[in-house]
């Protein structure tokens, strides 16, 4: 998920001897040392949601079903070549982009296809600070932020439970980024490249308080407070080592997100129904009169 420290923790597994990608996106605003990004993925990744209507930002559900079309399939053949062209054959590749949380399985089938392991990482953050920090960059209202969260935590919980994974915080990799490292390390069953020790002296000058974007004091007024509430009750069971409650809670809030899917998608089939026959276009210069009064 966009600013929960995703970065970061790219930057220190790279420290460690992960292969970050050839083509690797630099600093921008909002993340000064760097996004450590692959260029060409994002690029297509972006390409993949326009097709669908959706961008980055937008919470609205994927069709589960789209993922087993022949767009989709297309999609997942080019991600192949891209990774193949950049990482090569590293033995530990980074793929880091937000956008994953909603495009996992083309990448899952691309990495199956490649023989490459999927070793997940869920990098967590509380969603304030998430709402904060996409506010203070992108200018994105609050709802919409915590919505784009809640989407994107769900769906990358559900989509990674067939795989190796470990859960995470910003907040651990701040505090006690050796701990955190070797919880990942233990949980993925990795063999680095660098000893911790010997990567002291790159990780420690990331672990800057003020590089921590979106922590402010000012309280946060969830849209959505039982979802928020119950989301993040989820992501502890999972940063606590439970992943059978942590499975059992991420359940509970999906039903709850479908049952709000299919009431919007109600909604705006019924809308766009009104708004069809001849009368309701014929009236549109009227109704925006009234408006103005």
């Amino acid at each position: 998920m966009s600013r929960s420290g995703t970065s970061l923790l790219a930057h220190v597994l790279h420290a460690l001897g992960a292969t970050l990608p050839n083509d690797l996106m630099g600093a921008g605003h909002g993340n000064p040392l760097g996004h450590f990004e692959p260029k060409a993925l994002v690029a297509l990744n972006d390409r993949i949601l326009e097709s669908l209507g959706r961008r980055w930002d937008d919470p609205r559900p994927i069709p589960a079903r789209w993922f087993r079309s022949r767009q989709a399939y297309r999609f997942m053949r080019r991600i192949i070549g891209q990774i193949r062209q950049s990482y090569g054959d590293a033995p530990i590749l980074v793929i880091k982009d937000p956008r994953l949380c909603r495009l996992l399985p083309l990448y899952l089938e691309a990495l199956d296809v490649l023989d490459i392991e999927p070793l997940v990482i869920l990098q967590m953050r509380p969603v304030a600070e998430v709402v904060r920090s996409l506010g203070d960059r992108d200018g994105m209202q609050p709802g919409l932020a915590e919505f784009l969260w809640l989407r994107s935590v769900s769906e990358a919980e559900v989509q990674s439970r067939g795989c190796r994974r470990v859960w995470t915080s910003m907040g651990e990799i701040m505090t006690d980024w050796p701990d955190a490292m070797r919880r990942i390390t233990d949980g993925l069953a990795l063999k680095w490249p660098m000893e911790r020790h010997e990567a002291i002296d790159e990780i420690g000058p990331l672990l800057k308080p003020h590089l921590c974007h979106g922590v402010a004091s000012e309280p946060f007024e969830a849209t959505m407070p039982r979802f928020s509430t119950a989301t993040w009750a989820a992501v502890e069971h999972g940063l606590a080592g439970d992943e059978p409650a942590a499975r059992a809670a991420f359940d509970a809030v999906r039903a709850a997100l479908i049952d709000l899917d299919k009431m919007h998608g109600n909604y705006l089939s019924a809308l766009a129904a009104m708004r069809k026959p001849l009368s309701w276009r014929l009236s549109t210069p009227l109704r925006a009169l009234r408006r103005l009064r």
